[in-house]
């Protein structure tokens, strides 16, 4: 069985979705399966050895900066409409989509050229977030004539598209994490205990609302000795924290900022931490996310800091996890002295973290896609 990544978005990138494609795909070749991703434009190698192919050197599609432009529904129109643009591209190289192979995307839109001309073929969409009506009707489409699975990330997720697709099988098959974190050596004195947070402050479009760790560390400054570390974030956003911090005159040395790390060098970066910070709000769009960071703090050993919302409560376990009210600082600044003062006089924390993390390898990841592709060989 062969396996197809089909991908519009920009590829290879340590963005989240790029991460995971990659080391996804590398874990196939453990399992004898072979598998390619399918990009257009120029072939850039990946980190991980996998084959990349592209279906067309210079495509004729919108310029991805459309992406980012602040005019109502410009960007989902010009993703929509280049999505359907690389599917065309697609069916004209379809001689690839041989017998027996899958074709597995995070773009569903760029199945219908390929499904209006097919039958037969083997989809297996991946959807991260709530589908549109469009979306659903599209699914719906693909799989009149075509075999067609559906993979979630969290059994929320699960109840919700089981719901809105009773005739489609839909599993659930969370994020991974690459073993190179559980090696992560932690080699920090305690003091003070660092409290870090890995990523951007705006995802997708959602602003995560990090100011309020910095109120939390003006409440801190006198009472419990506390750096922050925040590793990634886009300059604007940096920017308006340190405004902030300047404000509420906070020691600058107190508040530390790194900027873009590549992904291989991460685990030397959380070695640095002592607390992982996961502080999204209560959405429909964050209730089926599963934040691959979740998985990088708990493999590197790090006891996390979570807003209590109901996806982070369903998914962490509080013998290495500690749940703040969002938007209530006072609530998280009290959540970092009881984890500091946790850290410091046992490894329990971490420990468990580990043990939570080692359920959710990219090769365990590939194990139970295999066994909704294959059931009888799994």
């Amino acid at each position: 069985m062969k396996f197809l990544y089909l991908i519009s978005s920009r590829y290879p990138t340590e963005k989240a979705y790029g991460v995971t494609i990659g080391n996804t795909l590398q874990s196939f070749q453990k399992y004898g399966y072979i598998s390619e991703i399918l990009i257009w434009g120029g072939v850039v190698p990946d980190v991980y050895g996998n084959k990349i192919v592209s279906i067309a050197r210079r495509p004729l599609r919108l310029p991805l900066f459309l992406y980012d432009t602040l005019i109502p529904k410009m960007p989902k129109i010009s993703f929509t409409a280049n999505q359907i643009i690389y599917g065309i591209y697609f069916l004209k190289s379809s001689y690839r989509a041989v017998v027996g192979s899958v074709l597995w995307t995070r773009e569903p839109f760029l199945l219908i050229p390929h499904a209006l001309f097919c039958r037969d073929a083997r989809y297996l969409i991946e959807l991260h977030h709530p589908s549109s009506k469009l979306t659903q009707k599209v699914i719906n489409l693909l799989s009149k004539r075509n075999r067609l699975e559906i993979i979630v990330l969290n059994d929320k997720s699960l109840s919700y598209h089981s719901g809105l697709f009773k005739n489609i099988t839909v599993s659930v098959i969370p994020m991974g994490v690459p073993k190179s974190f559980f090696l992560t050596e932690n080699k920090n004195s305690l003091d003070p205990v660092t409290v870090g947070y890995l990523g951007k402050g705006v995802s997708s479009g959602h602003d995560n609302e990090l100011l309020e760790i910095i109120y939390a560390a003006k409440k801190l400054t006198s009472t419990f000795k506390v750096q922050f570390k925040f590793i990634g974030l886009e300059a604007g956003y940096k920017e308006k924290m340190k405004s902030l911090a300047s404000q509420l005159e906070i020691d600058p040395s107190t508040i530390i900022f790194v900027d873009h790390v590549d992904h291989t060098n991460i685990p030397f970066e959380l070695g640095t931490i002592d607390i992982g910070l996961l502080p999204y709000g209560e959405s429909a769009y964050n209730s089926e996310r599963f934040p691959i960071k979740v998985l990088e703090y708990a493999a590197a050993g790090l006891p996390i800091i979570a807003t209590g919302t109901l996806a982070h409560r369903e998914l962490l376990d509080e013998e290495f996890t500690r749940f703040y009210s969002k938007n209530n600082h006072d609530d998280l600044a009290d959540a970092i002295v009881y984890v500091g003062n946790r850290v410091k006089q046992s490894k329990q924390m971490s420990e468990a973290a580990r043990q939570f993390a080692s359920k959710f390898t990219y090769d365990e990841r590939v194990r139970k896609l295999l066994a909704v592709i294959e059931p009888a060989a799994w």
